[in-house]
């Protein structure tokens, strides 16, 4: 099935699905807590991303990728989604926009996906399509 992609306006339907696919999440970069629904609307009111889409299969969502402005591409998907959309996904972004222009020590030319160590899952299918980890990150 095809996926489709919703551009994130945002009004109150998308905010009350974004905050249901947060708190579904297992693995995360962004956030310690959980945000109050109030903290995550005003949040997505104001986001700070390039792009941000909705992903949908058929009828149902299963989940959301945005692009920043420092050439990344954030994904926040079921678990047991995104390795079947993850090329899909990744080749709708390229098709629709080009990295940003590289800033030395701000953005590198190309797009990346920042993972957290703890989703095996998205790591074994980066590698299983062979795209290469450029660094590790560790938070102090």
């Amino acid at each position: 099935m095809e996926l489709q992609f919703e551009r994130v306006v945002p009004n109150e339907p998308q905010i009350d699905i974004l905050y249901k696919l947060l708190e579904t999440r297992i693995h995360s970069i962004s956030h310690q807590r959980m945000p109050s629904y109030s903290e995550h609307s005003e949040f997505v009111k104001n986001h700070p991303y390039r792009a941000w889409f909705l992903v949908t299969c058929g009828n149902v969502r299963i989940g959301s990728v945005y692009l920043n402005n420092d050439n990344t591409i954030g994904l926040n998907f079921l678990d047991t989604q995104i390795s079947m959309y993850l090329s899909e996904i990744i080749q709708r972004v390229k098709s629709e926009f080009s990295p940003l222009p590289p800033l030395k020590s701000v953005r590198a030319n190309h797009f990346s996906i920042n993972v957290p160590p703890t989703n095996r899952e998205l790591v074994s299918e980066l590698d299983r399509q062979g795209y290469p980890a450029v660094q590790i990150t560790y938070r102090i």
